[in-house]
């Protein structure tokens, strides 16, 4: 009995401390995760933009929607990502379409002055850019300049 007792306790002991090891663990990682540090900066991670990226790999012509200051009309004009540009953005092919149509959803948000400087000022308000031509777009890691 006495050995059956003791059997018992040790069982008992090793699960709470494999419990609390566990939780312990966890904790960890959930706090390590939760900060990222950026420069001098220290960071929440969740209010970062944690976006997919990916290359032009040839000119490609993007469809951009946009209202003006009075929002009354919806507008649309084509502008040109040269080859080589990286955009930040959504991929949609297969069955996953964007009203029925296959492409990229860029991050208007996310791409260079350069580009959207014609839409760009005071008058005009961007809701979105598509290109459609997704075999011109590879997938690539996040440049060195975003925080991850």
């Amino acid at each position: 009995m006495k050995k059956q007792l003791k059997l018992l306790l040790a069982i008992v002991t090793m699960a709470v401390f494999a419990i609390v090891g566990v939780s312990a663990s966890q904790q960890n990682v959930h706090a390590a995760s939760t900060y990222v540090q950026v420069g001098n900066w220290k960071l929440y991670r969740n209010g970062l933009q944690t976006q997919t990226y990916y290359k032009t790999t040839a000119k490609v012509s993007a469809t951009v929607e946009w209202y003006t200051e009075s929002g009354t009309t919806l507008h649309t004009s084509k502008v040109s990502l040269p080859k080589g540009t990286v955009v930040a953005g959504h991929k949609y092919s297969g069955g996953n379409t964007l009203n029925g149509q296959n492409g990229v959803d860029i991050a208007y948000d996310m791409l260079n002055y350069s580009i959207l400087k014609t839409h760009e000022n005071n008058q005009h308000r961007i809701i979105s850019i598509f290109a459609t031509k997704n075999a011109k777009f590879t997938h690539v890691k996040a440049p060195t300049y975003m925080p991850t």
